[in-house]
């Protein structure tokens, strides 16, 4: 039969296997987890980076859209001035020909 002593002993270098594998898992489950915390950071700036291309690239539609809506409007504008400006230039030729006349 075994002594306390020795039991204790046992008991101890049980007791420091347990702590030094417990330990050892420790690490390897925050080593895990750090690399899951990397990879779903990358995955994430990938994604934002990815939503910010879609957004700047739909802005960008948009502007170019509402740009040529002005030009359009204004061209129209532009002619209906030039249209006016003719009718008026007629006008005022007709006016000069029967003063002058």
């Amino acid at each position: 039969m075994s002594s306390i002593i020795e039991r204790i002993a046992v008991a101890e270098a049980e007791a420091e296997t347990i702590r030094q594998t417990a330990e050892t898992r420790a690490r390897e489950l925050i080593a895990s987890a750090n690399k899951e915390v990397n990879s779903a950071l990358a995955d994430a700036k990938t994604e934002a980076k990815a939503n910010l291309q879609r957004r700047i690239e739909a802005a960008n539609e948009s502007a170019n859209r509402l740009a040529k809506e002005i030009v359009a409007t204004k061209a129209k504008e532009s002619d209906r001035i030039v249209h006016d400006a003719r009718n008026n230039l007629d006008a005022a030729i007709n006016l000069i020909i029967e003063r002058a006349v």
